[in-house]
């Protein structure tokens, strides 16, 4: 297929040099497929027009026939011509405190890659975990539900768009119980109100040696280490009357965060109120995020000491490890028997008669090559544009893109010098991973 690559004239051959060089350093740039029992494509595909391909089993959409980067907007449209283009964003958190026959919400910004840009959130609503309904609410960090009824349990997510409606990000899920009567909680006494607070105890089980956060409202108000027995004891004085939601979360000694666990209490005035039991679930990390077929993937992380680690992942039976006294777990996950694809794990600890709610899902891909998770390998300084600790044809296309452009973003210019030129994709050359 002839593959034309338009610049302006002045830079055409030095820009064929570069692209030698980059695609004579790289192995397996040619576009290829791989088939399974379920089809699976992991190469690009280059086509010469648009039209879209189908089977039974799959489905290919092409691109259109412009292969040369470039941006073509009208009033009505925006196309990005070339290599495909990824815009992403971090996951935020969302918090919900109940009132009556209202939930307050708030979350956090969520960090974004290349460019991209939110312009608003959208409020998901259900009373089924998993199942919502969005509503447009601006781009704002908070927001009131209203109209909702009291004594039934609501579940809200919160997902980031661009002005064109792309979701960039979408949130942890949260949950509240609307309760007739609540006066909105706050922290700490203070003047007259003074006489009207109460304390909390909350204690718990977690990974030994680990910082323990409490939330309210989105905000740290609390911390304390668990004991290298894995218990912990965090004591809340000051608090006014009211109906508190709060969320816990810990930092294993290997600095890797547990998922929320929410806490629901009523403090009384002059009164003490304790939650016990609070167990938080496992830290969780693969050391791959592609693993070769028939290969092994480590599964790993902090529990509380001795607990057993049970990991979910498409079977309904779950395979078990066992926590160390020091908190820690591994697991070799086979694959032999997964065909080619995307999965997930998670876990969870149980001890005695107590079982922790469920970890956050690591995800990785079964196919033709072990590839270090980014966390775990060693990622190039500069150049990894979309941020998978590999410099490649990805990372080309984005900074063809802004080849000569204004607006781009800091991580574009390598060099520094307030333009994408030339230096730019020499500098990308030299740190080139595949």
């Amino acid at each position: 297929m002839l593959f034309n690559f338009f610049l302006k004239s002045k830079y055409i051959s030095s820009i064929i040099f570069a692209i030698f060089f980059i695609f004579g350093s790289a192995q397996g740039v040619f576009a290829q497929t791989s088939s399974s029992t379920n089809y699976f494509i992991l190469n690009p595909v280059i086509d010469s027009g648009l039209g879209r391909s189908t089977s039974s089993n799959f489905g290919l959409g092409a691109s259109l026939s412009q292969v040369a980067p470039g941006k073509s907007v009208s009033s009505s449209f925006q196309l990005l011509s070339g290599f495909q283009y990824f815009y992403f964003a971090s996951p935020n958190t969302i918090t919900a405190t109940p009132g009556n026959s209202q939930v307050s919400l708030s979350w956090t910004t969520p960090q974004v890659f290349l460019g991209a840009v939110i312009s608003g959130y959208e409020i998901g609503v259900g009373t089924v975990s998993g199942v919502y309904s969005y509503e447009s609410v601006g781009n704002v960090t908070n927001f009131v539900k209203t109209g909702l009824s009291n004594g039934i349990t609501y579940f809200f997510k919160v997902r980031a768009k661009t002005a064109t409606g792309n979701v960039l990000s979408v949130s942890n899920e949260a949950s509240a119980v609307p309760v007739a009567g609540v006066a909105s909680p706050g922290l700490g006494g203070g003047g007259g109100g003074s006489s009207l607070t109460g304390s909390l105890s909350l204690e718990g089980f977690a990974a030994p040696s680990s910082k323990v956060v409490v939330l309210h409202n989105g905000s740290e108000i609390s911390n304390t280490i668990s004991q290298t027995n894995g218990r912990f004891n965090i004591v809340l004085n000051g608090l006014r009357e009211g109906v508190y939601n709060l969320a816990l979360y810990y930092f294993d000694p290997e600095g890797f965060r547990s998922d929320f666990v929410n806490v629901r209490v009523v403090i009384q005035s002059q009164k003490s109120s304790a939650s016990k039991d609070i167990f938080l679930p496992p830290t969780i990390k693969a050391d791959k995020s592609e693993v070769r077929s028939g290969d092994s993937i480590r599964i790993f992380g902090y529990a509380y000491p001795s607990s057993s680690v049970l990991l979910y992942s498409s079977s309904e039976t779950p395979l078990t490890t066992q926590a160390g006294l020091d908190g820690k777990y591994t697991f070799d996950f086979p694959t032999q028997n997964l065909v080619k694809g995307f999965y997930s794990v998670k876990s969870k600890a149980v001890v005695s008669n107590l079982s922790s709610s469920f970890s956050s899902q690591v995800k990785f891909l079964v196919g033709t090559e072990n590839i270090l998770s980014p966390e775990l390998g060693a990622c190039p300084a500069k150049a990894d544009f979309n941020k998978d600790c590999r410099v490649n044809l990805i990372d080309f296309s984005i900074l063809a893109y802004w080849f000569e452009n204004a607006g781009f973003p800091d991580e574009i210019d390598l060099n520094k010098d307030q333009r994408v030129d030339l230096v730019d994709f020499s500098i990308l050359a030299y740190y080139w991973t595949d």
